[in-house]
């Protein structure tokens, strides 16, 4: 056992104990639990087999480096002011920046296409190569030497009390051995993006303490890029390892769906800690499974603020989630068709619909995907939702009430198991679980979804459903009133029983009764030419997409519909006026 979680565990049973009578002699009410036996033994045999070190020599060896970060103090809690560095230590740099990627003033390879696809659980790259889109297969997972896992990485990093930062799995593994009730690993970066402060930028905010328990301040820009550069490396040296590819080809990234305001202010974050992630990558390439020195990341990434210039010309435009699981759905299919097909992208932090007007002759190469007016929507809630759910389900059964002594421990470590807890609940039916406090208990699938907070999220997406076909002008209805409407859902939560759902059944609104028509989960044309992307393509389907040559043309969109023409490359619509 971890000697920093021994030490929480033991202070929890200290704390238990009582005075009994005299204040030379406590006493404990009740048993000790078989972890806090392993505490009790694990602190024995250390102190056996090691010398006890004086206090002066320990005390100095705890203290960490500090180090500058520029920020604007206006923007700061009292809590988060920044330690500033002392003036001799400014040009003690550690780290020498690696900056190939500024010899270049364009992308190399540029039949190469990359997509990085930044997720709220996991993380996915894919690329291309020539017109015909030859996909590159990106192991990014053996690349991060993760467990089990070939193409996604753990959208993670974890910061231990020594100030060394751990990424992706590597993260998870060291959170779960850290001191569970002290530092908390950082599961959702890209949502300090989709869902936080747009007021200043991300240079401007600082890491709550909480997710950085060192001495040594960084801000939420530094930790994304470095997270970013991880993703980046990742992907860059796959291209270059396994497919002969340079390092430095052009890039576009996946987006959620925001207000437009929203957007902006995301690409224009992403776009600079793209750019800068790039020359992080290169900096600490193939240095990510051991862990990095924090100080180390804040000294390379204070340098980075400093240059003249960025390789900005690797980055290029955003696509949507939804546009680009429709480019590597919808695009490939085989056979003539014109159809209304809704796509539903489901992530860990948001679910993305939008829905097109498709018209496609797969023979005459021939594919044009309208989106239809104010169909892009987005839900504030997905994998997420239910991971919540299981863990408020978990403690409930278990009894274990806010105000209990022991709640913080439990279900701060809940927090850390709770993604592989669903996953082996919805995978086997029923979950077997152990907490914190070494209680037992069981968890039926069919009971969990008949939980309230599952059905209102089921109800929220089947709402969504329904009002984006109530948003739809009528001449669209009326034409494809008698045709199912295509639902073709991705993401790593496509398998999900409530997001199934959307795509059986009927939805019936004012004199409509439109039925829905589930597309395959994987399309043919992986299972024929990409069979070894078959198990992993829902999760895959963003980046895939991203990465065509060309995405779907999108143009324009026609708040009515007058028909079809004689052609199938031909859609007769006319502009509402």
């Amino acid at each position: 056992m971890d000697l920093d979680n021994a030490n929480f565990l033991l202070e929890n049973l200290i704390g238990r104990m009582e005075r009994d009578g005299d204040a030379k002699r406590w006493k404990l009410e009740g048993s000790i639990s078989s972890m806090e036996m392993d505490v009790l033994q694990t602190i024995l045999e250390t102190l056996a087999a090691a010398p006890i070190e004086s206090p002066s020599s320990t005390a100095t060896e705890a203290i960490p480096e500090k180090a500058e970060v520029v920020v604007d103090t206006k923007e700061q809690a009292e809590d988060e002011t920044p330690i500033p560095e002392s003036a001799d230590k400014v040009d003690d740099q550690k780290i020498k920046l690696d900056t190939t990627a500024l010899s270049f003033d364009s992308p190399q390879n540029p039949d190469v296409t990359l997509c990085l696809d930044f997720g709220t659980a996991m993380s996915k790259a894919a690329a291309s190569r020539g017109i015909e889109d030859e996909f590159l297969e990106l192991k990014l997972g053996e690349q991060a030497k993760q467990d089990g896992i070939a193409y996604p990485v753990f959208s993670s990093v974890f910061i231990s009390d020594s100030g060394m930062v751990y990424f992706g799995q590597e993260s998870v593994k060291q959170s779960m051995i850290a001191n569970i009730a002290k530092t908390v690993r950082f599961d959702s970066l890209k949502q300090e993006i989709t869902l936080g402060r747009t007021d200043a930028s991300l240079d401007k905010q600082l890491v709550n303490d909480k997710f950085n328990p060192s001495n040594l301040k960084i801000t939420k820009a530094c930790l994304i890029t470095i997270y970013l550069a991880y993703l980046t490396d990742l992907a860059c040296s796959s291209l270059e390892e396994q497919h002969g590819v340079s390092r430095y080809v052009k890039r576009r990234y996946a987006l959620p769906v925001f207000q437009e305001s929203h957007s902006r202010w995301v690409k224009q974050q992403l776009e600079l800690l793209l750019s800068r992630a790039q020359i992080l990558a290169d900096t600490f390439h193939d240095q990510w499974h051991e862990g990095i020195e924090l100080s180390k990341i804040n000294d390379a990434y204070q340098q980075l603020l400093k240059l003249d210039k960025l390789p900005d010309y690797l980055i290029g435009d955003s696509v949507l989630e939804p546009i680009a699981a429709a480019s590597s759905r919808i695009q490939r299919d085989e056979g003539a068709a014109r159809e209304l097909v809704m796509i539903v992208d489901v992530g860990a932090g948001t679910t993305d619909f939008a829905l097109f007007l498709v018209s496609q002759d797969a023979e005459k190469e021939v594919f044009k995907a309208f989106l239809i007016p104010d169909t892009v929507k987005g839900v504030r809630q997905a994998g997420d939702a239910i991971d919540n759910a299981l863990r408020i389900a978990i403690l409930e059964n278990s009894h274990i009430d806010s105000k209990s002594s022991q709640f913080d421990l439990i279900n701060s470590n809940l927090q850390r198991y709770i993604r592989s807890y669903k996953e082996t609940l919805f995978d086997t039916g029923t979950l077997h679980y152990t907490i914190a406090d070494d209680s037992e208990g069981n968890i039926n699938l069919n009971d969990f979804l008949n939980r309230e907070q599952v059905k209102k999220f089921e109800s929220l997406l089947e709402a969504t459903f329904l009002k984006i076909l109530q948003s739809v002008d009528s001449s669209y209805l009326d034409y494809f009133q008698n045709l199912p409407i295509k639902v073709v859902l991705t993401g790593g939560g496509a398998t999900l029983p409530m997001i199934q759902g959307l795509g059986n059944g009927l939805v019936k609104f004012d004199s409509y009764s439109i039925s829905r028509q589930m597309a395959t989960l994987v399309p043919d044309w992986v299972i024929d030419n990409y069979p070894y992307f078959e198990d992993e393509y829902p999760q895959l389907a963003v980046a895939l997409g991203g990465a065509c040559s060309e995405l779907p043309e999108q143009g324009p969109s026609f708040a009515k519909f007058y028909g079809v023409g004689g052609k199938t490359d031909q859609w007769q619509v006319e502009k509402f006026q």
